[in-house]
This record gives C-alpha cells, sequence and structure tokens, in this order.
C-alpha cells in the first residue's frame, strides 16, 4: 500500500479518535464525510498507481524495441546481407571442379598459380566484402555478445589471412592453414536475425502485431 495512502487513514482515524465517542466510532466513521474523501482519494491513488506503471512498462517496451531495431539495422541485417553476398560468389568460384569441397584458404596457399582472371576477379570481390563485415564489426562491437565473440574474432583473422594468401604474402605453415572460414558462424548470424525480428514482434504492442500479420 502506498505511503500517502496510510498516512490518509492515519489521519481520518485521529481525527475520529478525537471527536468521537469510542463506541460511536465506527457508525461515525462510515457516515461522515471523511469515508467518502478516503474512499475517493484511495481510488485515485490506485488509478494514478496502475497508470503510472502501465506508462513505465509501456516506455520499456518501446525501449527495448528500438534497441533491436538499432541492432539490426546498424549490424546485423548488413552483416547478415554481405555473408550471404559472400556466399552466392563462393559457390560461383566453387563451380570449378578442380575447387570442389576445398577451402578457399588452403586452394590460395596451394593453388595460387593456377586461378584463371575470373578467379580472381570474384576473389577480389569476395575480399571487397571482407573489408566491409570488417568495418561493420569493428564499428558495432558493442552488439556482439560474449557466446559469439570468439566467432567474430576468427572470422576477423581468416579474413586477414585470406587477403595476404591471395597477395601471396602469407607463408604456407601449418599455423596459418588451420585458420579457413568458420562456417559455423552463418548459421549463428542468421539465428541472430531471427531471434532479434523475434523480439521486436513479441514486444510491440499487440495491434501493431495484428496489423502487420494481416499484410
Amino acid at each position: 500500500m502506498p505511503d500517502n495512502l496510510l498516512t490518509l487513514i492515519d489521519t481520518a482515524i485521529n481525527y475520529l479518535n478525537a471527536n468521537m465517542p469510542t463506541n460511536n466510532f465506527w457508525g461515525a466513521l462510515f457516515d461522515s464525510t471523511i469515508f467518502s474523501t478516503f474512499v475517493g482519494a484511495a481510488i485515485s491513488l490506485v488509478i494514478t498507481r496502475c497508470t503510472t506503471h502501465w506508462a513505465e512498462k509501456q516506455t520499456e517496451k518501446k525501449q527495448k524495441i528500438e534497441e533491436y531495431e538499432k541492432k539490426l539495422k546498424d549490424f546485423y541485417n548488413p552483416l547478415y546481407f554481405l555473408i550471404v553476398k559472400n556466399t552466392k560468389l563462393y559457390e560461383i568460384f566453387k563451380v570449378d571442379k578442380k575447387y570442389k569441397n576445398k577451402r578457399t584458404l588452403l586452394i590460395l596457399l596451394d593453388q595460387k598459380d593456377v586461378l584463371s582472371d575470373a578467379d580472381k576477379s570474384i576473389l577480389e570481390e569476395i575480399i571487397a566484402n571482407n573489408h566491409e563485415i570488417l568495418q561493420l564489426i569493428n564499428q558495432n562491437a558493442g552488439y556482439i555478445e560474449d557466446d559469439m565473440m570468439d566467432d567474430f574474432v576468427e572470422l576477423a583473422r581468416h579474413y586477414v589471412l585470406l587477403e595476404k594468401a591471395f597477395q601471396n604474402k602469407l607463408p604456407n605453415l601449418p599455423e596459418y592453414r588451420e585458420h579457413t572460414y568458420p562456417r559455423d558462424i552463418n548459421t549463428k548470424i542468421k539465428n541472430k536475425v531471427k531471434a532479434l525480428r523475434s523480439e521486436i514482434m513479441d514486444t510491440s504492442p499487440k495491434e501493431k502485431k495484428e496489423t502487420n500479420e494481416s499484410k
């Protein structure tokens, strides 16, 4: 019970104790204007408290939605787009039978001299996309949760080694060969995008969700 409501009750009881005989206390209480005032004030306090609580919850929901939308807009949506774009480019690159079931970093370390101009052109575009991805990661590292931090570190390391290998600046050593593309990160990023969109839908007001579902 709010403190100001308790104070009102104490004031009313003290007043009646001071002005009414003990045997008529409760009758006087219920017949007096003080009781009406007390009931009205109590209802007003309850309504005010409920309204304030509702407003606080709505503000909290709005802030959460804005946070999820910002993560998607600034980081995960453009990141996912570039990851998918690279995946499609790798599919074109791997059409050549001599590259089937081979990791790109190892191809560059073992067979860099056999790359055609078309191969090099595709890899140059992939590396350009990698630069954009690294820039996104650097600018939005605060959005990366702890359980995915190692994945992004490995992704960044792979991109650096891949470019060095493409430029013939990476020696063919075992410690470099183990850092091929971390494929699991594709699924993790995709799931993160889905999770954030789901959070937005679950947190949004009911009428907004119904409008979106009806489209």
